[in-house]
């Protein structure tokens, strides 16, 4: 720096006339030296300069550093924190100054942080652990610690922690776990037959289930058939003619059959017949969905199949029952027809709800007229045939009640009219039901007889 104070002097300087050659060097030296003295203040700010660019990085780098950053004392209380680790524990950084650390610190991972931190007072070098954090606001979420003990001589020891939050991959994780438990629960289950193949249809997983259902074991399949191969061919053969109708495309009555819905990224779940080892028949309900890899690339295609032999034995005896009861209705009605009575039922309000052919024969109507029109109105006394339905329901029954039935062209029919209550099967009261008789020949004779006995008396 000297010579380079020298070069810059003698730039510059110009000797004095008349001047002492000693008084002229300690001129020149006292001149060097402030020069000299200049370029070493221009360095030193310049220095300064340098210095407070590279605080003002590291400072930037600290304050806004994805991680948590913060300094405890050697009782455990916040020193330092930068903004990262205050949003990490949800309070201002003059509300986390010199509070215990351990009070975030949830309650069932708190003796392992009281553990953890006892052993940085031992240890030389970065020790790690996971935590759970509760944080101001009362959210909690789980922390990886990466601490150091840091020592000075003079000064109570400290430790420099880095946090880091990872709630995500925690959330992950234990997603992963309940799927691989889900995953586990469904291969070795007995009441599932899963079969994975690869993409050409070989099987490479046949669980427990499926060699229970279908009395292969593993090693009877795997690498060896395919799945279409266990099927019933004619049901491939049809499944193959109805994707072609639905598709219009060619698709052989095999394997490809069995997944192409799956392979154009359509879960799919049907009705297939598998042959078991022994060559009996089970239904089953098969579910069929492609395998993929991390790049959404088919790599195979997986068959969850339920036994459905249950199933189709309750659809068999519904069938059954059905045509039971449509056999037993055509029974009663056909009973309820050819009755020579004019037979109804009525409502609790007295409207026709049934009728046979001789009560249309009766009143000259049609089954639709009567349906849903009141008792009363087909008889020449509408009060006395409304309070007979009156008397049945309040009696639970009568007989021999005499109504004259009137058709619409007023021709008059005498009936013995005999009813009673009718109810569910829950016992439930729902209206009554009646039989009308003709009586008009037996009051004509009634007639005959009286005036016969009438005529003997005179």
């Amino acid at each position: 720096m000297r010579c380079a104070a020298e070069e810059l002097l003698l730039g510059v300087q110009q000797a004095p006339v008349g001047c002492d050659e000693k008084l002229l060097q300690v001129l020149q030296e006292l001149q060097v030296h402030q020069i000299e003295l200049e370029m070493q203040n221009e360095t030193l700010r310049h220095t300064q300069l340098i210095l407070e660019e590279s605080r003002d990085r590291y400072v930037d780098l600290y304050e806004f550093a994805p991680l948590g950053y913060l300094t405890l004392g050697d009782t455990g209380l916040i020193e330092d924190i930068n903004l990262a680790g205050a949003l990490l524990l949800g309070e201002t950084r003059s509300k986390l100054m010199q509070r215990r650390f351990a009070y975030f610190i949830t309650p069932e991972d708190s003796s392992r942080w009281h553990l953890y931190f006892a052993s940085l007072q031992k240890v030389e070098g970065t020790l790690t652990s996971e935590l759970s954090l509760q944080r101001g606001d009362g959210v909690r979420l789980d922390v990886r610690l990466d601490s150091r003990r840091l020592t000075k001589v003079g000064e109570p020891q400290s430790v420099r922690v880095a946090l880091m939050d990872i709630t995500p991959r925690k959330q992950a994780e234990e997603a992963l776990i309940k799927a691989r438990s889900l995953q586990n629960a469904i291969f070795n289950s007995s009441n599932f037959s899963c079969i994975a193949t690869n993409l050409k249809g070989v099987i490479q997983i046949f669980n427990v289930g499926a060699v229970r259902m279908l009395g292969y074991t593993a090693a009877d399949v795997i690498n060896k058939i395919t799945p279409a191969e266990l099927s019933d061919t004619q049901e491939l053969i049809a499944r193959a003619q109805s994707l072609r109708r639905n598709y219009g495309v060619e698709i052989a009555p095999g394997f490809g059959a069995l997944v192409f819905e799956a392979s154009q990224g359509i879960e799919e779940v049907y009705e297939l017949t598998y042959i078991r080892k022994d060559g009996s028949r089970l239904p089953a309900a098969v579910s069929v969905s492609a395998l993929c890899d991390d790049q959404d690339v088919i790599i195979g295609f997986l068959l969850i199949g339920t036994d459905n032999s249950a199933h189709k034995q309750i659809e068999v005896e519904q069938k059954e029952l059905g045509q039971r009861l449509r056999d037993h209705q055509f029974y009663t009605r056909s009973l309820f027809e050819s009755n020579i009575d004019a037979l109804i039922t009525t409502d609790l309000s007295g409207i026709l709800t049934d009728v046979n052919k001789q009560m249309e024969a009766l009143t000259d109507c049609t089954r639709d007229e009567l349906i849903g029109a009141p008792f009363k109105k087909h008889f020449t006394d509408p009060e006395k045939a409304e309070a007979s339905i009156k008397r049945i329901l309040s009696d639970k029954k009568v007989s021999d009640y005499e109504l004259t039935a009137r058709t619409r062209d007023g021709r008059e029919t005498v009936v013995s009219f005999n009813g009673a209550t009718l109810y569910d099967r829950n016992r439930r009261l729902l209206g009554v039901f009646a039989a009308a008789r003709d009586v008009t020949e037996r009051k004509r004779q009634e007639l005959v007889l009286q005036e016969k006995n009438i005529e003997l008396e005179n």
